[in-house]
């Protein structure tokens, strides 16, 4: 049997994730580009192959030829991290200290004594019902999904791992279904003391349990992983927190430097310790640098070519690292989001050489119980008190004599039950919302006149690939597309290409149906990449699609094989059962389509494969079973999809 019926239009597929206005404009331009580049068959060819001779051309240093600006030694690649605990005998009152701080608790095992009340809600906007329940021992997240008569019609849980957040505003949490990370749809919320949809799902259309977490998901909320040859997708936590090394960079040198050869930690040497980086000596760029690894809030970034964004380390630029973009509007204004940009628009930092995150952000100690006052005298530093504009009386009437309260106030966030303090110090006439409209163009926040006009050029056209990819909604986002495909393929000509352009260009091309470029960018973008990355995945998965549209069903499986022990993906655990099916397997089908339907009960494709299936099979009840969901699946996403929209207008 051959589920010809069900080998969906990858045509279409991308029109739904994109957008017709992209599809149009983006297979408008790559055809005219293609016809520059690539007249004929040999004329590409010899393109292509020049480009691969200089694919790996490097576009800045490698990490350890970089010279830090503070010379400190453990910058280099080879310098190995050891971990807080190593660091706990010669420094016990700061580690005292540091365990009162959120940094030491922005992550951990799920530990159910220490996880809040049981708890249930029902989603606003699907009316499904959600549940978290400490049982045998586990807490377990749990979702029961209804259709419009009430009835059941499916249901997941997930017993709880890892909890991710200090609690101060909240707590989200992760599971591993096989050996993928993934995250729940559950979120605890400090404000309102309760549960409710995790940031993201709050939604109409929205993950479920399907949402699947990378190495980069982590960065901001552990200290180490120890990251698998098998991909951004498979990683074990080695350290939970945000220890020492985030912000000290690697210990190994410094511990040796300290230590007897009886084990004894009694320091041996005078003078600067070039060993361990110390923030406080750094410039404030680079001060500020250690901060923004996590505290630098753009739509989307971009790794630097040969980069990985773990591979940072303290006293160097994160620009040479990786690249934060936000929005500007036409007028060329920016769209102020995140702390970093904000801080940067004050007068207080704009006026000083002095002023940076840790002039109020001790990452030594928490907070003094009185913050008004604590952050009060940090302001008094530079300020008078009488160069207020209000009488004291009427400051302690208002906020107990808080600056922050005028100077840098509390507004709402797209982040459910949470409220984000405005770091651009001044005068604030109203509490506004945070302003989260998209604009028609993308700029670095911050300086990257240290990279080469290549790497400029590549990191800004990533940025638009992948704002297009995470962004369905808004039209104006459509010149994107040839934007970054005519800087890609630049680029390329010129033999700057590494695997994530090839990748992106592939993707590209298959989406406007140029199969045999698709198919040599994404064989070049595989052999580029020495190591399994998010480049090599995209690669493989336009190679999948190609085989699976030419009918080549034993091609097709092998590479969704491969693809499903990479990525927890409900679609490519669809697609593997189609191409199983049309392979002659119907029972390694099912099994495929079944695990699609686990990792993704929404998806009423893989009902629909599978009521056909279980028909030609003469299996009525599960026929009718899947025929049913199939109905009722798409009736929900129908109705869920007119929701959104009338919430997007």
């Amino acid at each position: 049997m051959n589920l010809k019926i069900f080998s969906e239009n990858l045509h279409d597929l991308v029109l739904t994730k994109l957008g017709r206005g992209f599809l149009f404009a983006a297979g408008l331009y790559f055809f005219c580009i293609s016809l520059a580049h690539f007249r004929s068959e040999s004329a590409r060819e010899t393109a292509l192959r020049n480009a691969a001779s200089h694919a790996n051309a490097r576009l800045v240093a490698a990490p350890e030829e970089r010279k830090s600006a503070t010379e400190s030694q453990n910058t280099r690649s080879d310098v190995k991290y050891v971990g807080t605990d190593a660091c706990i005998d010669c420094h016990k009152p700061e580690y005292k200290s540091y365990l009162e701080t959120t940094h030491s608790q922005t992550a951990r095992e799920t530990d159910i004594s220490e996880e809040p009340a049981d708890g249930i809600f029902r989603h606003p906007q699907t009316n499904d019902f959600y549940q978290s329940v400490k049982r045998d021992g586990e807490l377990i997240h749990r979702e029961v999904r209804y259709g419009f008569d009430g009835r059941e019609i499916s249901q997941t849980e997930a017993a709880i791992v890892f909890s991710i957040g200090s609690g101060t505003h909240g707590k989200s949490y992760a599971y591993l279904a096989r050996e993928f990370w993934a995250m729940s749809p559950l979120s605890w919320y400090k404000e309102t003391g309760k549960w409710g949809p995790s940031p993201g799902f709050e939604n109409p259309i929205h993950q479920h349990f399907s949402r699947k977490l990378d190495d980069s998901c982590f960065f901001c909320h552990v200290g180490r992983l120890d990251k698998s040859t098998q991909g951004p997708f498979h990683f074990e936590v080695v350290e939970a927190t945000i220890g020492c090394e985030r912000c000290h960079g690697p210990g190994e040198l410094h511990v040796a430097r300290h230590k007897t050869v009886q084990g004894r930690t009694t320091p041996q040497f005078a003078g600067d310790d070039t060993t361990i980086v110390n923030p406080r000596k750094l410039s404030r760029s680079l001060s500020e640098a250690i901060c923004q690894q996590c505290h630098l809030q753009g739509v989307t970034e971009a790794t630097v070519s040969g980069r990985d964004i773990w591979d940072y380390r303290p006293s160097l630029p994160l620009t040479d690292y990786r690249i934060d973009y936000q929005f500007h509007n036409p007028e060329g204004a920016m769209k102020i989001v995140g702390h970093v940009e904000q801080l940067h628009q004050s007068e207080c930092f704009k006026q000083t050489e002095s002023l940076t995150c840790i002039t109020c952000h001790d990452p030594h100690h928490a907070v003094p119980q009185n913050k008004i006052e604590h952050y009060r005298s940090i302001c008094l530093t530079c300020h008078e008190d009488t160069s207020c504009g209000k009488p004291q009386s009427d400051r302690i009437k208002l906020a107990g004599n808080d600056c922050s309260h005028c100077h840098m106030p509390q507004a709402p966030t797209n982040v459910v039950h949470a409220a984000f303090r405005n770091h651009q110090i001044g005068v604030h006439d109203s509490l506004e919302p945070i302003n989260d409209d998209k604009s028609v163009a993308i700029h670095p926040v911050l300086s990257i006149d240290g990279l080469t006009e290549s790497e400029k050029q590549r990191c800004l056209a990533l940025a638009k690939v992948s704002i297009l990819l995470h962004d369905t909604i808004n039209p104006e986002l459509a010149k994107f597309a040839p934007e970054a495909t005519e800087s890609l393929i630049e680029l390329k000509n010129n033999g700057k290409a590494d695997a994530e352009i090839n990748a992106a260009l592939a993707w590209l091309a298959k989406s406007q149906g140029q199969k045999q470029i698709a198919q040599l960018l994404a064989k070049e973008a595989i052999s580029d990449e020495k190591v399994i990355s998010h480049s090599q995945i995209t690669a493989k998965r336009v190679l999948a699609e190609l085989a699976f549209e030419r009918q080549d069903a034993e091609e097709a499986v092998r590479l969704y094989k491969e693809l499903t022990l990479l990525e927890r993906d409900p679609k490519d655990a669809y697609f593997l059962g189609l191409s199983e099916q049309n392979n002659g397997d119907s029972a390694k089908a099912i099994e495929a389509l079944e695990m699609s339907i686990k990792i993704d009960p929404t998806q009423q494709s893989a009902h629909a494969a599978l009521q056909v299936i279980h028909e030609v099979l003469g299996n009525k009840q599960k026929a009718a079973f899947h025929r049913q969901a199939t109905q009722e699946n798409e009736q929900i996403l129908q109705r869920l999809f007119q929701k959104a929209k009338s919430l997007s207008q």
